[in-house]
C-alpha cells in the first residue's frame, strides 16, 4: 500500500521522466493457484503520467493467518538515466493480524551498477527482529518491541478495529525501505459507495493517513484492498489506482 511512496522517498534523487518501453511483469513468490488466493493490480501515476504498476496477491494460511505478496515496478530517471525501480514485499501475519514474517527489497541500477536494500524480519517473542542487508552484506539487526504494520498490512490493521467516522487510529509502522520505525495516524473519514472493476458496487472506507508528514487520501474495500491512494501532501503527488492486469501493464504508456 505505502510501499511505492516509501520506495520513492528512499531514492529521493529520482526524477520522473517519460519512457517508451512497458516494463515486464514481476514474478510473485505467492502461487496464484493456492486455495483462496486473490490478486489485484494498480497503475501508478504522477499527475496524468503513468510511471509504473503494482500487483498484490494474498492467500490464507492453514493456521488462520495470511500470506501477502506485492511487487511494484516504477519507470524512473536516476542521475540522468532511465531505470526500473523494483519494490518487493512478502509478509506473513498470524490469525490475530500480527506481523510474524517479512521480506522486503528495493532493487535498481545506478550508472549500470546494481543497487539493492533488503530487510528480513521474524517474530521474536512479542516483538520482531529485523536483519538489514545492502548489496547482500548484512548491515545491522534491529529489534522492535511490538510487531508494526508494514505497507502490505496497514489498511487491514486499521479496518480490523471496525473504525467509525471521525475515529483516529495510531499504529506502529515500519518502512523496510527507508528503515524508519514511527507511528502512522489514520483517520476514518467515512464510508462511500465505490464501483469495483467488475461493476460491483460496494461500501468502501475513506481514510486519511499521516505517515511522518506524508499525507495520503485512500479508498479501501472492506477487506483492506486498496482501491485508490493519492498523495495530497509531502510527496510527488503520486496516485495509485486500481486497474485490470491488462490496463496496469499496457494502458497509458507513451
Amino acid at each position: 500500500a505505502l510501499l511505492v511512496a516509501l520506495g520513492v522517498g528512499f531514492f529521493a534523487v529520482l526524477v520522473v521522466s517519460s519512457i517508451r518501453d512497458v516494463p515486464a511483469p514481476l514474478i510473485l513468490s505467492l502461487d496464484a493457484s493456492l486455495e483462496g488466493a486473490t490478486e489485484s493490480w494498480s497503475g501508478v501515476y504522477v499527475g496524468d503520467q503513468k510511471i509504473g504498476y503494482s500487483v498484490h496477491r494474498s492467500a490464507p494460511r492453514a493456521d488462520g493467518g495470511l500470506l501477502l505478496s506485492e511487487r511494484t515496478t516504477l519507470r524512473m530517471v536516476l542521475l540522468g538515466q532511465a531505470n526500473d525501480l523494483h519494490l518487493a514485499n512478502d509478509v506473513g501475519v498470524d490469525a490475530s493480524g500480527r506481523l510474524d514474517s517479512l521480506v522486503a527489497q528495493v532493487r535498481t541500477e545506478v550508472q549500470g551498477l546494481p543497487v539493492t536494500l533488503r530487510a528480513e524480519g521474524r517474530r521474536a517473542g512479542r516483538g520482531l527482529d529485523l536483519d538489514v542487508f545492502q548489496a547482500g552484506a548484512k548491515l545491522t539487526t534491529m529489534h522492535l518491541d511490538d510487531p508494526p504494520a508494514v505497507p502490505a498490512t496497514l489498511y487491514r490493521a486499521v479496518l480490523a478495529g471496525d473504525p467509525k467516522a471521525g475515529d483516529r487510529i495510531t499504529i506502529p509502522f515500519f518502512s523496510p525501505l527507508s528503515l524508519a520505525n514511527a507511528d502512522a495516524t489514520v483517520e476514518m473519514m467515512g464510508r462511500e459507495e465505490a464501483d469495483l472493476l467488475d461493476g460491483t458496487s460496494i461500501s468502501a472506507y475513506r481514510l486519511r493517513v499521516d505517515n511522518s508528514g506524508q499525507m495520503l487520501d485512500v479508498l479501501v474495500a472492506p477487506d483492506g484492498t486498496r482501491l485508490e491512494e493519492r498523495e495530497v501532501e509531502g510527496g510527488l503527488g503520486m496516485s495509485i489506482l486500481a486497474e485490470t492486469r491488462e490496463d496496469a501493464l499496457t494502458k497509458g504508456w507513451p
